[in-house]
């Protein structure tokens, strides 16, 4: 919709002869990306570990897809594939706010050598928090993946 009004002031004002400064058209976009992982190789298959996971994340809208809601908050989550080779189980979240940040996750993991079926990886996704929400429509989420060595 916003595209769609810009678009149209810049139409009149071309037929009138006046002058646009500017008309930001770009999308909100969120973002989550994993920093850095330790220990990220040199793993031992079966053996708990601590993983101290560094995430950064941005958020710029909370507006769902259809834009019929808005949630106050988001979900930042971390998984790891430790039971099945394509299955992440979440070990942690934490809830993170419009603008943008950085947060340390440590965790427990019994890391699993999936080879030579997959490989064992961190997962880390935002999301919108409407567990509290009368909502069930189209929502969005943004992710991050780093594979570890064993």
């Amino acid at each position: 919709m916003k595209n769609l009004v810009c678009l149209g002031l810049f139409i009149i004002f071309s037929i009138f002869g006046m002058t646009i400064v500017s008309c930001n058209i770009e999308p909100e976009v969120n973002y989550v990306k994993i920093i850095s992982v330790t220990p990220s190789e040199n793993l031992i298959d079966g053996i708990e570990q601590e993983f101290i996971v560094i995430v950064d994340w941005e958020i710029n809208t909370l507006t769902l897809e259809d834009a019929s809601f808005t949630a106050d908050t988001a979900d930042l989550s971390i998984y790891f594939n430790t039971l099945e080779v394509n299955h992440w189980i979440g070990f942690d979240y934490i809830i993170a706010t419009k603008g943008s940040g950085r947060h340390t996750f440590k965790v427990i993991v019994n890391p699993k050598n999936w080879y030579p079926e997959g490989k064992f990886s961190v997962y880390v996704r935002l999301s919108p928090n409407i567990k509290e929400a009368p909502y069930s429509g189209p929502t969005w989420s943004v992710s991050d993946e780093k594979v570890l060595l064993f």
